[in-house]
């Protein structure tokens, strides 16, 4: 199978905002501060904000180098960005991208708020 120019994307069509085994963190007290959702890592930790501390990345989840076949979890905070979807692929020999071709699975980004 050849993938000429042609796109496989799933970006942003996992879980939404708060969501999913690996989502991200919003501080308790204050507003703005909220973190990344993780899955094959741990996510990233959220900048201190206004009269918050920073707060620490959603735990990780799956196997880091092969992820199994479930939706990326969504950030944290009301303007969290949602995880990546999934694309399954099944493929009898050989799979073969152009360098125009694409296969994407990106979580979105959060609002910045």
């Amino acid at each position: 199978v050849s993938l000429l120019g042609g796109a496989l994307i799933a970006d942003r069509l996992g879980h939404s905002a708060r969501a999913g085994l690996g989502h991200g963190r919003a501080a308790t007290a204050g507003a703005g501060a909220a973190s990344g959702a993780g899955h094959g890592g741990e996510g990233g930790s959220s900048a201190p904000v206004a009269n918050c501390t920073a707060v620490a990345g959603g735990v990780a989840y799956g196997a880091q180098h092969a992820p199994p076949g479930t939706l990326g979890s969504g950030g944290g905070g009301v303007g969290g960005g949602a995880g990546g979807g999934v694309i399954h692929l099944h493929v009898a020999h050989s799979l073969t991208f152009s360098q125009s071709g694409k296969l994407s699975a990106n979580g979105g980004a959060g609002l910045d708020g």
